[in-house]
């Protein structure tokens, strides 16, 4: 997949979710697929820094209840509404960020594709599990 094809997703999304909500009303929301295909129009990158993102919030979120949490809820506020995404999906999306370089037929970029993903599957990996 690659940036048109995301873009090609996301309007897909939005017309699902006119259809949908002439059939069903305003209560036919698709935010969370909407949110999660513009995760990968922000790169590898932008996954990474919403897994550190989600990793912070749980764990100030874990804190309330031991004292510290009035400390730490001042350094940064709990966005409400924010779509939580587990390790499995955004490691999917990661994978989907590199699958044009993977399938390139030059043995070189495939490689280094293979490299940049597997660091940012680990950087994934501690950012999501470190709480």
């Amino acid at each position: 997949m690659n940036l048109m094809g995301c873009e090609r997703m996301l309007l897909n999304v939005r017309v699902l979710q006119q259809n949908l909500r002439n059939v069903e009303g305003e209560k036919a929301d698709l935010g969370r697929v909407k949110g999660y295909f513009e995760l990968f129009c922000r790169g590898p990158e932008g996954i990474l820094e919403r897994a550190r993102g989600d990793g912070e919030l749980q764990q100030q979120q874990q804190s309330e209840g031991d004292g510290e949490g009035q400390r730490k809820r001042g350094r940064k506020e709990i966005v409400p509404g924010r779509w939580k995404y587990s390790y499995d999906e955004l490691k999917a999306l990661m994978e989907l960020c590199f699958s044009e370089q993977l399938a390139d037929p030059e043995k070189g970029v495939a490689a280094a594709a293979r490299r940049q993903m597997a660091d940012r599957l680990l950087g994934l990996s501690e950012y999501m599990w470190q709480s």
